[in-house]
């Protein structure tokens, strides 16, 4: 699957953002975003940003999401103040929604990451080593 236009129809994330940017396919569905051209015998680890996982189906990762989520015109969950608290602790969440599917996680403008609503509860998709307790929101 086309990993852009799936953030296009998904979020509304416009294709054309990342006209500047290739996209490389890595081992275990690993998508990455980097640079139009690579080296030719390049000594890297990566070719860029991990920007999803796209085996049996698309998963936008955490980093991606909170670095574009501000250019996304849908299914975007906006928290309160006490569930973007409980999210950002790594729990999941019931919301009322007959959506279903990833979505991107905001509070108050400030994009948290993925989420995974199923059934009217949002099932975390932060990174356990991204997850914190907040005391200041």
């Amino acid at each position: 699957m086309n990993v852009l236009k799936y953030f296009a129809e998904r979020f509304g994330i416009p294709e054309s953002l990342f006209d500047e940017f290739g996209i490389y396919a890595g081992p275990k569905g690993r998508v990455y975003l980097g640079p139009k051209k690579l080296p030719d015998k390049p000594d890297i680890v990566s070719p860029g940003l991990l920007i999803a996982r796209a085996e049996s189906a698309v998963k936008p990762t955490t980093n991606f999401l909170q670095l574009f989520g501000k250019h996304a015109t849908k299914n975007i969950i906006s928290l309160s103040k006490e569930q973007a608290v409980s999210y950002a602790k790594g729990e999941d969440l019931r919301i009322p929604s007959e959506n279903e599917g990833y979505v991107i996680v905001e509070y108050s403008g400030n994009f948290l990451g993925c989420g995974m609503l199923k059934s009217g509860i949002l099932i975390n998709q932060i990174p356990k080593a991204k997850r914190q307790l907040v005391k200041y929101i």
